[in-house]
C-alpha cells in the first residue's frame, strides 16, 4: 500500500491522541490484514483495518467508512475523518 502506510498512520495517531487515550496495532493472520485501534478510557473511538486495496474505518457505533487505496482518496482524507471521530469522542463537535 503506497498511500496508506499503517506504520506512518500508527505514528500519526500516537502523536495526536488525546491524553488518556491509547493506540493499538495488531496483525490478523486470517485476513492477512492489519488493524490500528484508538481507544478512549471507556470505549473504542475507531478501528482502522488495512486490507489489500481498501481501508475500513469502524467507529464506536459500528458505522463503517471505506477508503480505496491508490484511487482518489489520500492520507489527508483518512486523517480528517479520524480527527472528526476523535473530536466527537471528546464532545467537541
Amino acid at each position: 500500500m503506497s498511500k496508506f502506510n499503517p506504520l506512518n498512520n500508527f505514528n500519526h495517531f500516537n502523536k495526536i491522541k488525546p491524553e488518556g487515550y491509547v493506540v493499538f496495532m495488531t496483525s490478523e493472520t486470517e485476513s492477512k490484514g492489519l488493524t490500528i485501534e484508538l481507544a478512549e478510557p471507556n470505549d473504542r473511538v475507531f478501528e482502522v483495518e488495512y486490507k489489500k486495496h481498501t481501508i475500513t474505518v469502524t467507529d464506536s457505533k459500528n458505522n463503517r467508512k471505506i477508503f480505496i487505496n491508490d484511487v482518489d482518496e489520500t492520507v489527508t482524507d483518512l486523517e480528517e475523518y479520524t480527527n472528526k471521530l476523535i473530536n466527537e469522542s471528546l464532545g467537541e463537535v
